[in-house]
């Protein structure tokens, strides 16, 4: 009868843990005349999934007796760092699936990649049950920007003859659109195909999220054509590949279909069609797209007022942008660098420099980012020694590292001011390999001045550096010479 009553106290407690009542469940379980080792990890188990892991801790330290459980329930805290794991790992009485699974999950939010993989070698099994240890690793090495080893051990797992699971597929195809390993990326399609998951809604949007990696348009289309009722998540892939590569119009056209077949979008649908909106600014389309965000109430969401903030700014409307700057919560260094970035592409060169300081004043840490629209609106607006100043100040005032885009804008300043002479001494001591793109803004500055000798020089350096590019420097220096004839 107490073993009958020690459960249903447990149910009780365990009712009360995974209602976010942790306060009536910790009072629960002080007021417990019989616990048993459930009991204990139940609550340790509230602890530590509720963000209170030291509170779990002492749960542990005080149990009586423990089982694999006790520990894995430590192990699994989201909290949980890689110095406790460790420290838990190690005394582990067995090495079994789940506290193994967890400690890797955790080795990898840490970036410790060599203790992952020690805990996924000292597992006493690597057979067909232990795929999610397997999928474990591979994501572990995904997630790290490892996609070469995430393939190698993937093609592991196959060769020992364990069936991946969905995890495992998107997480391998994600791997191969960022290595850009094409066959191997279609091999693993087919055996998808073989195992009659392609149409898998989260497998048919990594496939899509791939093949738009490559620009593989057809291949897209086709994936997306298999699967029966697309949910969100396979529509929004759709969208994103179109966007992505600059087919702006087939995103606002499957959007549209979306919405006609009567599939909500989310947040990450709409930043795709923000995306596929910025290939085409139209004012008329973007207020379309303002309004129906807004009627889905998601017009307060922080990725999609930074994301319309930077698209108004790409239709030129700057006051549009300044409106939903000013109606955010707060301000951060994202949405500071898109308004300066809104004031500084549309001319406004000493309101960038106004708002720059407003941003200072206000907290807001300048980045790299922040510096490059704050030069190009000098540039713009001719204000060579402004500019000079805050190329100066961007190590000393504000720890911020110069970068080859920073120098490249410095280049674009003293270029379109007439300051040819500088500008090519600039290019020539910079701590970095000039990009073509500082030549090609001295040889802008040379057409605009007249300078024919510095212009061919700089025209054939551009070619050196970026062969591929052979139109931009021909254009300029036949402009070059046209206007001195």
């Amino acid at each position: 009868m107490q073993d009958k009553n020690v459960v249903s106290w447990t149910t009780m407690l365990s009712a009360y843990s995974q209602n976010s009542q942790l306060d009536s469940a910790s009072q629960f379980f002080a007021n417990m005349p019989l616990r048993n080792v459930v009991s204990w990890n139940a609550m340790i188990t509230a602890y530590a999934q509720s963000g209170h892991l030291d509170k779990g801790l002492r749960i542990f330290d005080s149990m009586p007796g423990r089982d694999l459980a006790s520990w894995t329930a430590l192990i699994s805290a989201p909290s949980a760092g890689a110095t406790l794991v460790e420290r838990i790992y190690s005394l582990l009485p067995a090495r079994e699936l789940v506290s193994g699974t967890a400690a890797i999950a955790v080795y990898s939010r840490a970036g410790n990649l060599d203790a992952a993989r020690s805990v996924f070698d000292s597992m006493p099994e690597h057979n067909a049950v232990s795929f999610v240890l397997w999928t474990s690793m591979i994501s572990a090495f995904a997630q790290n920007n490892l996609s070469s080893s995430a393939l190698q051990l993937f093609h592991r797992m196959l060769l020992e003859g364990i069936q991946p699971d969905v995890i495992a597929y998107t997480t391998v195809l994600d791997a191969c659109g960022v290595v850009q390993a094409r066959a191997e990326g279609k091999v693993i399609h087919s055996s998808i195909t073989d195992a009659g998951l392609d149409t898998r809604a989260a497998i048919a949007s990594s496939l899509i999220t791939m093949y738009s990696k490559w620009g593989c348009i057809d291949e897209i289309e086709h994936v997306f054509d298999k699967v029966v009722l697309p949910n969100v998540v396979v529509w929004t892939a759709l969208i994103s590949a179109y966007a992505h590569n600059g087919h702006g119009r087939l995103a606002l056209h499957s959007f549209a279909r979306m919405d006609a077949e009567g599939v909500q979008p989310d947040h990450v649908t709409f930043i795709s069609v923000v995306d596929a909106c910025a290939s085409i600014p139209e004012v008329t389309q973007v207020r379309l797209l303002h309004d129906e965000i807004s009627c889905w109430n998601l017009d307060h969401h922080p990725q999609l007022q930074n994301a319309l903030l930077s698209l108004y700014s790409k239709c030129g409307c700057v006051d549009r942008a300044r409106i939903i700057f000013e109606r955010l919560p707060t301000v951060g260094v994202i949405p500071g660098s898109a308004m300066l970035q809104a004031y500084a592409e549309n001319g406004h060169g000493h309101q960038t420099l106004s708002f720059f300081r407003l941003m200072v004043l206000q907290g807001v840490h300048p980045e790299n980012v922040t510096f490059l629209s704050i030069l190009s609106a000098c540039s713009h607006a001719g204000l060579v020694e402004v500019g000079c100043d805050y190329f100066a100040s961007m190590k000393q005032d504000y720890e911020v590292e110069e970068t080859v885009e920073h120098f490249t804008c410095m280049v674009d300043l003293f270029a379109r001011s007439g300051k040819l002479e500088e500008a090519e001494e600039l290019i020539g001591s910079m701590p970095f390999q000039p990009e073509d793109l500082a030549w090609l803004a001295l040889l802008a500055g040379c057409r605009s001045y007249g300078h024919v000798e510095r212009g061919i020089r700089a025209a054939s350096r551009a070619l050196e550096l970026n062969p591929t590019k052979t139109s931009a420097p021909y254009v300029l220096l036949s402009g070059l010479n046209g206007d001195c004839k």
